[in-house]
């Protein structure tokens, strides 16, 4: 089984209209916070997955962020 990520985001805010639409509002291309540990009250995680046909259900994800280097 190999899902595939095309595209990931940290955003402000995400929804879904009612048309199946995805809207990604305020892409992240940094995070900072003023002192450590920092806390951001909201953040969503969008992420575009795809597999094969034989891979349709529900999958578990670990995600872990991490500083740079």
């Amino acid at each position: 089984m190999t899902i595939q990520i095309a595209f990931a985001a940290l955003c402000d805010h995400a929804v879904v209209d009612q048309h199946g639409k995805l809207s990604a509002i305020g892409i992240w291309r940094q995070v900072m916070v003023a002192t450590l540990p920092g806390v951001h009250p909201r953040a969503h995680l969008v992420m575009l997955t795809s597999g094969t046909r034989d891979e349709v259900g529900e999958h578990r994800m670990s995600i872990t962020l991490r500083g740079p280097g």
